[in-house]
């Protein structure tokens, strides 16, 4: 015997009985890891999927309230939401698709937390000005829909919302930005709270402009462009009042020039575009959903 010599020799049977043991252990750990990750899934999918509802509800909410106005302001106030969703707010969406990407590597892998708010100010800057175009093709969206057949009244009034929904449209792309931002540092309740908030707003506004004011089926539009910059300018209020948010330290300042670095922003519109027209497809092919 040697220094080297164990002082205690174990049996073939106890050497297998301790592995098993260990393995049973090792599973058991897994086990309570996997179910507390598909815990936490299930509640920070509850606050997501309440606030796409509630986001969505704000266009339901304005077509039934002009609807009562009669058969034509409906099928105008329909149609113009359908075409909203499908040329452009599925910028907003499909886009800030690029930001779960990036925004959430550099927020758990990057080596500056303030890289996140960069991403978050090339994302808003260059959703607009994709939306620049979008713009235009409302503004004068009455000869595309006669040269496919549309009633000409329709035609026009439909032109006529979505010459108003240009204001709000900025609003809704910088809150849904916004919104991605806060959901990549997981902080997921922020933007439905604030939805809970502008909702009956909405509906407020809605009926007192479409019914209450000589706007009448205008009335729409003008209500949902201003909820759109309430809901992004509470979201504001929100985040700079978040204690996460505060501790995370993900904000840097406004940062334009380092934001449209062009190597950057080619990389966000790789990830971007695809977006865009996955969800512009998805509405095209099916307008309901």
């Amino acid at each position: 015997m040697d220094e080297h010599a164990p002082l205690l020799y174990h049996s073939p049977e106890r050497t297998a009985e301790d592995a098993s043991v260990q393995c049973t252990g090792v599973s058991t750990v897994y086990q309570r890891i996997g179910v507390r990750l598909v815990g936490s899934l299930i509640v920070d999918s509850i606050p997501v999927t309440l606030s796409y509802i509630l986001q969505n509800s704000t266009q339901t909410v304005s077509v039934i309230v002009t609807g009562r106005l009669g058969p034509e302001e409906l099928s105008a106030a329909a149609f113009s939401m359908m075409l909203a969703f499908v040329t452009g707010w599925c910028v907003a969406l499909g886009g800030g698709s690029a930001l779960d990407t990036l925004g959430s590597q550099a927020f758990t892998g990057g080596n500056r937390p303030t890289d996140l708010s960069v991403h978050f100010q090339r994302c808003v800057i260059l959703l607009w000005l994709l939306f620049v175009p979008v713009a235009i093709l409302w503004a004068f969206i009455e000869p595309v829909l006669l040269a496919i057949g549309e009633p000409a009244r329709l035609c026009k009034d439909v032109q006529a919302i979505m010459r108003i929904l240009i204001f709000g449209a900025p609003g809704y792309i910088a809150f849904e930005s916004l919104k991605k931002y806060l959901q990549c540092q997981g902080i997921m309740r922020a933007s439905t709270i604030v939805l809970i908030l502008v909702s009956p707003i909405n509906l407020v506004l809605n009926i007192f402009l479409v019914h209450y004011t000589p706007l009448r089926m205008l009335g729409c539009p003008v209500a949902l462009s201003i909820t759109y910059w309430l809901c992004f300018v509470l979201l504001i209020l929100v985040t700079s009042l978040s204690p996460t948010h505060k501790a995370n330290a993900t904000w840097g300042g406004l940062q334009p020039r380092t934001a449209m670095n062009w190597n950057s922003c080619f990389g966000f519109l790789k990830l971007a575009l695809p977006g865009i027209l996955m969800v512009g497809t998805e509405w095209c092919v099916n307008p309901r959903l």
